[in-house]
């Protein structure tokens, strides 16, 4: 199978090329229109889509057998492929306008009264005319590499199962897979690594005259690796039931393609971490049962009509699970860095030799890791802790069903079902409040405020369903 990305084109979508102005510590950075030399694409096509799949299985003895197999699946760049009746100056980078603001005469970008985020049409002035005068606000924008590539993830497992009786089997496999090229979306133009410290933001940028925007890039990477075991018993004796254990994990860069959750625009890499969804231990077992009681069963096989409506045809059933709790990261309020992140996250120090979970220390609402361990990072700098290092509590739920048959004649019944779940109504508490002990707020990035703690750091609040039941009755005819 080969997969062939689309391209677009700027007069089919309204858009045209803007390049980048030249960076600091250069300035103005004056931006220009390079018709001359216009791309006809948004990006460069690929055609190199290959998505091969492969499989293979071997009967190693009557009851064993072994199985393999191998694919690659790919994705598209639709994501970028949006906005597409907004008219904008760029590609990749430009600035929405509005229709009901626009006529078909020329716009003045020279009035001092626009901001950098308007627009020209028809006959295109200067482009170093979207330099506005000294009380500007930097131009908002959204930026995308025009080199994208297909996005992919690899894909594989081997499995070995075994007949242990005509009706019972068990499995183990491992499964993985490998994801590369994947979207992930920085905030660009953040000043650089050296040039963190105080003071305004914009004069330590790379782009002066721009605000930071999200810049989408194919630079993400995921991989998933797990062991997993099962044991399958088919109907048979009025017995049936499914028993699995995942033992996995699951990392990437970022989980969302324009979450915009990455801490340091210049360190992609310090964000790998835990799966937002990553779930190391998971176990589900679920079964059907026909009691063995009333007529023509093993109990009972000579009971009387009366009887038989009362104890005999019942059916329980139900679905068991036990699951690690989802992980979380903790975060600092405000900025922290001082770089004025449009939205990124900036996460706190863990302390060293602060452990998270203290001796004698119990694990509770009120405090699920120990507050002591985490702290703000010191000014102008980025927290030392990983992305999604913690986990909240682990997830047990029993959920049970008692069903009968009432039946009338050769084709009509009555079927009784009474439903509980979460019977035993065990409490699921949701994942603990992860704002840290404070940070620092910024004013332009002139002034520095320190921001009181988080309310709830570490204390949970909610928690999944509790116990329901429900009764059902059903003609059936």
């Amino acid at each position: 199978m080969l997969d062939l990305q689309q391209v677009q084109h700027p007069l089919e979508q309204r858009r045209d090329v803007f390049l980048i102005p030249v960076p600091f510590p250069t300035p103005p950075g004056n931006p220009s229109w390079p018709f001359p030399n216009v791309r006809k694409t948004f990006f460069d096509p690929k055609y190199n889509g290959w998505q091969p799949r492969f499989g293979i299985a071997y009967t190693v003895t009557p009851k064993t057998v072994l199985r393999g197999a191998f694919a690659v699946f790919t994705d598209h760049n639709n994501t970028l492929v949006q906005e597409s009746q907004d008219p904008r100056i760029a590609w990749p980078f430009g600035a929405g306008v509005s229709f009901g603001g626009l006529n078909r005469g020329l716009v003045d970008c020279t009035n001092p009264s626009l901001s950098a985020s308007q627009a020209c049409f028809n006959d295109l002035p200067p482009a170093s005319s979207f330099l506005p005068p000294s009380n500007y606000t930097p131009a908002l924008a959204f930026g995308a590499t025009p080199r994208l590539k297909i996005p992919y993830a690899m894909e594989f497992n081997l499995s070995a199962q075994r007949e242990i009786s005509p009706n019972l089997s068990a499995t183990v496999s491992y499964v993985g897979s490998q994801s590369r090229h994947l979207f992930i979306q920085p905030m660009y133009n953040a000043p650089l690594p050296s040039e963190m410290g105080p003071g305004p933001v914009a004069p330590r940028t790379p782009f002066p005259f721009f605000g930071q925007f999200p810049w989408d890039t194919n630079s993400g990477v995921a991989s998933y690796n797990s062991l997993q075991a099962k044991v399958e018993k088919r109907y048979a004796n009025g017995l049936t039931f499914l028993g699995s254990y995942t033992w996995s994990k699951c990392m990437s860069i970022q989980d969302e393609g324009q979450s915009g959750s990455i801490q340091n625009p210049y360190n992609w890499s310090a964000d790998k971490g835990p799966c937002d969804f990553n779930i190391p231990h998971l176990f589900v077992f679920s079964y059907a049962y026909l009691l063995p009681v009333g007529r023509g069963m093993h109990f009972g096989s000579n009971m009387g009509r009366l009887a038989n409506g009362v104890v005999g045809g019942w059916q329980i059933s139900g679905i068991t699970t036990f699951e690690s709790g989802t992980p979380f990261t903790v975060t600092v309020s405000g900025d922290n860095a001082n770089i004025n992140p449009s939205s990124e996250t900036q996460r706190a120090d863990q302390i060293p030799g602060v452990p998270l979970i203290p001796s004698g220390f119990v694990q509770s609402p009120q405090a699920w890791y120990n507050k002591a361990a985490f702290a703000a990072p010191a000014p102008y700098t980025f927290g030392t802790l990983a992305r999604n290092t913690l986990r909240g509590p682990k997830f047990i739920d029993f959920d049970f069903s008692l069903m009968k048959n009432f039946k009338f004649t050769e084709s009509k019944s009555l079927q009784f079902r009474s439903e509980f779940f979460n019977i035993f109504n065990n409490v699921n508490f949701a994942a603990p409040g992860g704002g840290a002990s404070g940070g620092f707020s910024t004013l332009g990035g002139e002034s520095r405020t320190a921001v009181p703690p988080a309310t709830g750091f570490m204390q949970i609040f909610s928690a999944a369903a509790a116990r329901e039941i429900q009764l059902s009755l059903k003609l059936i005819w």
